[in-house]
């Protein structure tokens, strides 16, 4: 069963009337979910490794190791903040992309299944289908998420020609 709840998004009303919709990406949503997390394992225990080297001879540079090490296991597990952001009468801005309402066409969010470990994992994210090409414009996020950013969008734009 997939979850239908999808409050793991933030808008902000900025001064000159656009919305920025803010949200978060993990690399385990995506539908490589499963080998990006055997190789951070792997790698977690490669860098294990020359980190107790490292502490043999030179202690201080073992807990910077570990320290640095402590902020990219937390970047795994929170993940990246994005954005997007809606200027009312204009267009999409996300990224260093931007997209005007006159050239889309339709908002959609495509979902994308994919079994780890013999679970099935449904994900999405929000495209803009625009002079014939589906334009991708957010990251994988679970298909809950994606569906509440473009409703989100389509609740905020004014017009969409």
């Amino acid at each position: 069963m997939e979850s239908t709840f999808s409050s793991q998004f933030e808008t902000v009303q900025q001064t000159d009337g656009s919305i920025i919709i803010k949200y978060r990406v993990k690399i385990y949503h995506g539908p490589n979910a499963a080998s990006a997390s055997a190789l951070a394992l792997f790698g977690s225990l490669v860098y294990f490794y020359f980190t107790w080297a490292t502490s043999l001879a030179a202690p201080l540079i073992a807990l910077l190791m570990l320290a640095f090490y402590g902020l990219c296991a937390y970047k795994f597990f929170v993940g990246r903040g994005k954005s997007v952001t809606v200027i009312p009468g204009q267009g999409l801005r996300w990224g260093l992309h931007q997209l005007p309402f006159s050239d889309i066409k339709e908002l959609g969010v495509m979902r994308v299944q994919s079994t780890s470990r013999g679970q099935l994992n449904v994900s999405g994210y929000v495209y803009a289908e625009s002079r014939g090409r589906e334009i991708a414009i957010t990251e994988h996020v679970p298909f809950a998420l994606a569906s509440a950013i473009r409703d989100e969008i389509h609740n905020r734009t004014f017009v969409i020609v």
